[in-house]
């Protein structure tokens, strides 16, 4: 299986163009999978290294729930892809006829809320600008804008005249 690993990354290297960080990570996926298959008896051949051809979706998955214990859900979302990448590459290199990780489901990434101002954190933001200077004041409306709006900083710097109802004081 290392031959096919070493293959593996020198197309990811040479073909895919990804960076030295992507492939060291791919590697260290794959060793790691590797690792797995044969400290548990799966997979291996008789001259005690993995044979891909025997590899199956099962292992796959048993492999999955060994991450579960040590590892985040982002980490184990990487090496899903890894793992799904690498047996692809087989495929069309036809090393093996079937993907066997192909319906291996990534894990759901945890939602982080965001942390909110508090409303006398966000009064002092808004008494910042202090003078009267033009710069001062298009901080202040910016500072207002984001507070009363909701928008995100993104959405706000693309905002122009034309966005802006002064009739009906509104930002659209």
């Amino acid at each position: 299986m290392r031959a096919l690993i070493d293959e593996y990354l020198s197309y990811l290297s040479v073909e895919r163009n990804l960076s030295d960080q992507t492939c060291r990570g791919y590697f260290n996926d794959l060793c790691q999978f590797e690792n797995f298959l044969r400290e548990n008896g799966l997979a291996v051949a008789s001259d005690e290294k993995v044979d891909v051809r025997r590899i199956d979706h099962v292992m796959v998955r048993t492999h999955l729930a060994f991450l579960y214990k040590k590892n985040r859900k982002s980490s184990i979302a990487r090496k899903v892809a890894s793992i799904r990448s690498f047996f692809k590459f087989l495929v069309r290199e036809q090393v093996i006829p079937a993907n066997p990780a192909e319906r291996i489901n990534t894990p759901k990434q945890e939602k982080h809320i965001p942390t909110s101002l508090s409303v006398d954190d966000a009064f002092r933001l808004m008494e910042s600008p202090e003078s009267l200077s033009p710069t001062d004041a298009r901080d202040r409306a910016i500072l207002e804008t984001l507070y009363s709006s909701g928008l995100r900083v993104g959405e706000l710097v693309g905002l122009n005249l034309d966005s802006i109802d002064l009739d009906l004081a509104v930002v659209r």
